[in-house]
């Protein structure tokens, strides 16, 4: 179809405390031994394509844990979901994907799309 969810491949890192959850080559930070629970905020930055309904959403493996979509968005505009407390096992890899057509695009500045993952127990 002309609109399905995508990962977002984040392939850095901004900020660390620790061994705990490690950024994978899909995109994905996976969750390390000892940790019990992280709270996730992400954004995207939606530069230019198509207008209209756009959405995101936080995924732990395959299972979706926070969903958000949005009528009429315009171009530039910041899209951001949060998950609070998001409990997890050793393992689990959590995810940002985005719902837009496939011509949008979306850039990649530093402080406007980004997935922080914060150990919280």
């Amino acid at each position: 179809s002309s609109t399905d969810y995508t990962t977002l491949p984040f392939n850095s890192v901004f900020a660390s405390n620790g061994s705990s959850l490690t950024l994978q080559s899909d995109g994905g930070v996976k969750v390390g031994a000892g940790v019990k629970a992280v709270r996730i905020n992400a954004q995207y930055y939606h530069y230019t394509g198509t207008t209209g309904q756009k959405g995101c959403q936080i995924v732990r493996n395959s299972q979706v844990i926070s969903r958000g979509l949005t009528q009429n968005v315009p171009q530039y505009t910041v899209l951001e979901k949060t998950a609070q407390y998001v409990n997890v096992t050793e393992g689990d890899v959590i995810y940002f994907q985005i719902l837009g057509a496939k011509n949008d695009v979306i850039k990649a500045y530093q402080h406007s799309t980004y997935m922080c993952v914060e150990v919280v127990a």
